[in-house]
């Protein structure tokens, strides 16, 4: 059992690569975890991780970049009760059957049903929001399912395209036929026409770019049996060990799991950088402009402080030493504290002036 005093410091670390799947690991938290530290990390940023594990949003993005998907529909806790036959009037009018029951977010097939008929899609969705407050409801696609893995930062590459076969006797690719022995294989390159291939690797790239992945993903499609080519979902922390189809695809493309590991790292570093050097000319910006923001103030706020004295009326705490007075520019009033105090409140003023341009200052450097 682990125990928040066990925590120990994480030491120096060049980058970090977060080998995490599900809520906590792709989904942006740990990524942003990483960016209030400063370490480089491999991967997708906050904003891409947090859309990429989230499939309706992920759908959104792509539709607006003109990304073909799958067609769906959202339903969410509170507002659908999965055994309300309007919900089912709902999903049949749009769908018929069979359709897929998918949590929105949630990743390696869990909490995934393929519904054959009515009579088992009550449990399918009650199923899927146990997983999560947002499900998707999706159109069934008979087909074969491609993969192609994308490598880079502004200027990415994707790789060979594989196919995967489902073996054991499954008739889709669930969360068994992932992680169980034998359960799938890749075949890679994929037995299907070069125009198909060549489509799947635009549009993954396509998609890596619109959803402003960086580093790596993996972009899983259909290949329908009318030949259309529909993405299924982008996974931009793919599975990494040495035998993962992410590493697969690119050692049939000529890129070994070593040379691939050297690349994210290098990648990782190089985004790294540029993160750094935009943070501090913000930060220099800021200052900049805190520091103009303040002499304004200075100047605007207490303008006697920089321009001669110019009171209307004299002062009414009676009369003062002829040297505590101190005629205007105009020659008409009196400024009622004298140069003493008029010199001590400038004086405040300046230390307190020169108290925040001194922070301004550590901050910057």
């Amino acid at each position: 059992d682990l125990r928040l005093g066990d925590a120990r410091p994480l030491g120096d670390v060049d980058v970090v690569i977060p080998v995490l799947h599900g809520p906590f690991g792709e989904d942006g938290t740990v990524q942003g975890l990483l960016e209030m530290a400063g370490i480089a990390y491999v991967g997708a940023g906050v904003a891409a991780a947090g859309v990429t594990m989230d499939k309706d949003l992920t759908k959104a993005v792509l539709r607006d970049a003109g990304v073909p998907v799958a067609a769906s529909i959202t339903l969410r806790r509170g507002a659908h009760d999965p055994f309300d036959p309007a919900t089912r009037a709902l999903i049949e009018d749009r769908f018929g059957y069979p359709v897929f029951v998918k949590p929105a977010r949630l990743g390696s097939s869990v909490g995934i049903s393929k519904v054959q008929d009515a009579s088992t899609l009550g449990a399918a969705l009650d199923l899927a929001f146990r997983h999560d407050e947002k499900v998707l409801v999706e159109e069934f696609l008979a087909g074969v399912e491609l993969e192609c893995g994308v490598l880079g930062n502004d200027q990415p590459v994707a790789s060979e395209v594989g196919r995967i076969v489902v073996k054991g006797g499954g008739d889709w690719y669930d969360y068994e036929s992932k992680y169980g022995d034998g359960g799938s294989d890749l075949i890679v390159p994929a037995d299907v026409p070069a125009q198909a291939a060549a489509e799947v690797r635009l549009l993954a790239l396509q998609a890596f770019r619109a959803c402003d992945c960086a580093g790596m993903a993996r972009i899983d499609f259909f290949r329908t049996t009318g030949g259309r080519i529909v993405l299924n979902e982008v996974n931009a922390i793919p599975g990494f060990t040495s035998t993962s189809y992410y590493a697969r695809l690119f050692a049939a493309s000529g890129i070994p799991y070593r040379d691939l590991l050297d690349r994210l790292i290098r990648l990782a570093l190089e985004r790294h950088e540029r993160h750094v050097r935009r943070l501090a000319m913000h930060v220099e910006f800021e200052v900049s402009q805190r520091r103009r923001r303040l002499r304004m103030h200075e100047e605007h706020r207490h303008p006697f402080l920089h321009q001669p004295l110019q009171l209307l009326q004299p002062t009414r705490f009676g009369p003062r030493r002829a040297d505590e007075h101190k005629i205007g520019s105009t020659g008409q009033g009196l400024f009622p504290f004298g140069h003493a105090a008029h010199r001590r409140i400038r004086e405040k003023r300046a230390v307190r002036a020169g108290g925040c341009l001194a922070e301004f200052d550590r901050i910057a450097t």
